[in-house]
């Protein structure tokens, strides 16, 4: 395997003869694993070039991917009548031609709301670092502009009794405003198709639907 910050130019290890090929090393105390089970594996963590991915995926009976690998039905004539699965590390499958793979009868696996909590983490991230100006005052330390406590520099917004809006309360909209529901807001404005007034009973008197999007924004 090539050691981390390795400048060689990475390739495909493993036997001519495994069946399931990994197109990227998704995480490197894996490796073991993939060896112990004969796995070729693209000996990179960026995405394997399509050439090489249509090339080794010949003959292999399962197939390890992400969302930037194109599984489309070039890449499934390039793999044959062999291939039976195809596991994306992935909560979406828009890169995966879903239908052509039903009709071949090649199962696909993916990982739906992995992400659901972290991309919610995420979003309340962003909402604080705007409000309290992080990005500006990280800025300032760094210039050596920051020397003495001033009474109006830089100077933040509350989440606290403000209004927050979401467009679409799904599954990562509702884990978003949970988290915002801790910094005390007045209210928690979204929205989308439809009203859901289950969701909203769960999460606090204070949340409320809006359905013209220009009424929303103001």
């Amino acid at each position: 395997w090539r050691a981390v910050g390795d400048a060689s130019a990475p390739s495909v290890v493993g036997g001519a003869d495994a069946r399931v090929l990994v197109t990227r090393i998704f995480a490197r105390e894996h490796l073991p694993v993939y060896e112990q089970r004969g796995y070729a594996v693209f000996d990179d963590d960026g995405p394997m070039p399509r050439a090489e991915l249509l090339r080794h995926c010949a003959g292999k009976e399962g197939i390890v991917c992400a969302l930037s690998d194109r599984i489309d039905r070039e890449f499934l004539d390039a793999c044959g009548p062999s291939l039976k699965v195809i596991s994306t590390m992935s909560v979406g499958v828009d890169h995966i031609d879903v239908a052509e793979c039903k009709r071949r009868g090649v199962k696909i696996g993916h990982t739906p709301e992995v992400l659901t909590d972290t991309t919610a983490e995420l979003a309340a991230s962003l909402v604080l670092a705007v409000n309290r100006r992080i990005p500006e005052c990280v800025a300032a330390v760094k210039t050596g502009e920051w020397s003495t406590w001033k009474p109006e520099w830089l100077l933040g917004r509350d989440i606290k009794d403000s209004v927050v809006g979401i467009v679409g309360l799904g599954r990562i909209g509702q884990a978003f405003a949970k988290i915002m529901q801790g910094f005390g807001p007045a209210e928690i404005v979204y929205a989308g198709r439809s009203r859901k007034p289950d969701v909203e009973a769960a999460l606090g008197s204070n949340v409320r639907f809006v359905a013209d999007f220009h009424e929303f924004l103001s």
